[in-house]
Formats: structure tokens, sequence, C-alpha cells
């Protein structure tokens, strides 16, 4: 098969997370998918590796979050409440212990900007996505407030599915 430029691609994407629109980012979105393996070795060749078995896969997206939004922060920090309407509002973060985070999980969508609304063949889509809760900020003379957002990926139980790239209704 020949190359073709037209699979090179750049550039950044839209988040959403539950539906809700995670907004702009700042120093670029990114996923990281890892595998673990046992090594399998047989006495008659030592330590040489004959083989390796796949033990466990994993998902993770870092999303650098650059809209200071509590709506938005609310949809990423379990056992949290938005409290308040318009400018009055407050993000209420609770201790939460005890939560079951794959209770709280959701829709992950990465869309890139360049692919047309309806395009979904460059998606990268988490159905099982979830959040610790974990974020970091500076505040800063020089550089803007970034909110460091880390999701995981969690296995759907029934279809063994961890994530999908390209569009999830392909068969």
């Amino acid at each position: 098969m020949p190359s073709n430029y037209e699979n090179l691609e750049m550039g950044p994407c839209k988040g959403t997370y539950k539906g809700t629109d995670l907004g702009l980012t700042k120093g670029g979105v990114e996923v990281e998918f890892a595998t673990e393996v046992t090594a399998i070795t047989v006495d008659q060749f030592g330590d040489t590796v004959v083989d390796n078995v796949i033990k466990g896969r994993s998902v993770k997206v870092k999303f650098p979050m650059a809209e200071n939004d509590l709506t938005k922060l609310a949809a990423c920090v379990p056992g949290s409440a938005l409290v308040g309407t318009g400018a009055a509002k407050k993000l209420v973060v609770k201790s939460a212990v005890g939560t079951s985070l794959r209770k709280l999980a959701g829709e992950l969508v990465l869309h890139p900007i360049a692919a047309a609304d309806g395009d979904k063949s460059k998606d990268v889509t988490i159905s099982l996505a979830s959040v610790k809760g974990d974020f970091s900020f500076a505040f800063k003379h020089d550089d803007q407030k970034v909110f460091a957002v880390e999701f995981e990926g969690f296995v759907d139980l029934t279809s063994g599915e961890l994530f999908v790239m390209g569009d999830p209704a392909a068969a």
C-alpha cells in the first residue's frame, strides 16, 4: 500500500466529558496507551524470554483546561458540587472518601478540530473515563492559569473494550 500524505495529522482537539464541553486547552491534549506484559521463560533457555503475555492495558488522557470555568471543572472533580448561579457560583470539593470512580465514569470524546463535527473517523472515545479529581494550577506573573486534569479509562466488563479510535458507530 503506498503512503498517503492525507494520513498525516496535526492540530488540537475538542474534548467533551459526559456531554460537557471541556473548552479551550493550553499545551496540547495527550493520550497515553500502555500495555503491561509478563515475560515467559523456561529452564532450558535460562533467562531468555521465549514469549510475552499481555497482563493488562491502560489508557490515560492529560487534558490541560485553559478556561477558568467552574461548570467545566465541576464535571472533572468527583464528589464536588457546583453551588449558585450567574457570577455568584462556587465549586465545593468534599473529601468523597469511599466514592467509586467507576460508578461516576462517563464518555470522554476527543475530536480533532480540523475534522467536521459529523466526521468521527479521527475521534478517540473512552466510554468509561473517570477523573480522580487531581488537578494542578499555578498563579504566575508571566503565564496563564491552566488546570491540568487527567482522565483514566476503565474496561467495559461486558465487551472488554477499553477505548476506540475512529467512528464508534462503525460495524
